[in-house]
């Protein structure tokens, strides 16, 4: 961390930094956990510009982070002071959430013990401590305004730009293109097709929420499990929180493990009722924010780090199994049927 940096620090919040150590993790942005005098713990969280206006596509400027990434932030105090396990982001000497350097917009977190505890290693406790804080979160969204989300980032894609986005991965084959991608495209067009039959994307619920709720945005300190990173809240659906956690943890060997989804669903049913159909849907609504993003040619042609292969697992999983999730949603299909014969399939396989 440069010195410059210190000093702003100490300025703006009063913290002599006596020890840094940099944290990995966190596209484009950097990370910093910090010892002050006092033997007090923070996080360092400088969130870059070029990240918003990439994933973006232009459509924000680096005026988002001055706007709604401070909202964003408000929303995670807001959480923080209702009791929600996450994040508390400090206040500069002048009330405000962040400072600019460099460029970049600087947050100053309170330190959580906690460790990442990856899928094969999950409990049953833990994700069902897990389902009752992301149901408690969605019951705290409710309380925030959506007007402050404007523009088509991030929220949940119309059938018509699925389709758009569909034919031109269609259109612009760049070279030799692998037999598996040309497959999970026709897979794709499908699954669309079923989509737009059955008006699915009509039936999904639309709310402020986390957006980004994957395994790598959760530490456990124990059994007890904390929220991190608001930084990507948005309007679209709960159900994408839903659901990407249940593939980010539940996903394994080609299947979702029942019992481990099955913890989940009922912590989250101890605060907020949740049926089958709504799980079968937000498995829907996982696929269809994130079908565009791991699903395209040059993931086929190039080595992907362990973090991105893991998505692109997934979402391959997805694709293949779209319409008999579909077809479950739609007739009240039975969670533990399903993902019993997905199994009992998958072992006739090998």
């Amino acid at each position: 961390m440069e010195t410059e940096l210190i000093k702003k620090i100490k300025d703006n919040y009063g913290l002599e930094i006596i020890n840094v150590q940099v944290l990995s993790g966190g596209w484009m942005n950097k990370k910093y956990l910090v010892t002050t005098i006092d033997n007090k713990k923070y996080v360092v969280k400088l969130f870059s510009p070029e990240k918003v206006k990439k994933m973006s596509k232009g459509e924000f400027s680096v005026d988002y982070l001055d706007e709604q990434l401070v909202n964003n932030l408000k929303i995670e105090n807001y959480m923080y002071g209702n009791c929600l396990n996450c994040e508390k982001i400090n206040l500069t000497h002048d009330n405000k959430l962040v400072f600019v350097y460099n460029g970049y917009r600087v947050a100053i977190i309170d330190y959580i013990s906690g460790i990442y505890v990856p899928r094969e290693y999950i409990s049953n406790e833990q994700l069902h401590k897990l389902g009752q804080e992301c149901a408690k979160m969605h019951l705290l969204f409710k309380n925030v305004d959506s007007s402050k989300y404007i523009g088509e980032y991030l929220k949940l894609p119309s059938i018509e730009k699925l389709f758009n986005n569909y034919q031109n991965k269609i259109s612009n084959k760049i070279g030799e293109v692998s037999d598996e991608y040309l497959e999970l495209l026709s897979v794709q067009g499908k699954g669309l097709r079923c989509l737009k039959d059955k008006s699915i994307i009509n039936e999904i619920p639309i709310a402020v929420t986390h957006g980004d709720f994957a395994d790598d945005n959760i530490l456990f300190d124990g059994e007890i499990p904390h929220i991190l990173d608001f930084e990507l809240v948005r309007v679209n659906s709960p159900l994408l929180d839903v659901g990407r956690i249940i593939m980010s943890y539940c996903f394994e060997y080609d299947c979702i493990n029942y019992n481990k989804m099955n913890s989940f669903i009922l912590g989250y049913d101890k605060e907020l009722s949740i049926q089958d159909n709504d799980i079968f849907l937000s498995l829907i609504t996982v696929w269809i924010n994130e079908v565009d993003m791991w699903i395209k040619e040059n993931y086929f042609n190039k080595p992907l780090t362990e973090k991105a292969k893991r998505f692109q697992d997934e979402l391959i999983y997805l694709t293949n199994n779209l319409i008999p999730i579909i077809e479950q949603y739609k007739n009240g299909g039975n969670l533990k049927d399903f993902c019993d014969n997905k199994s009992k399939q998958r072992r006739l396989l090998k």
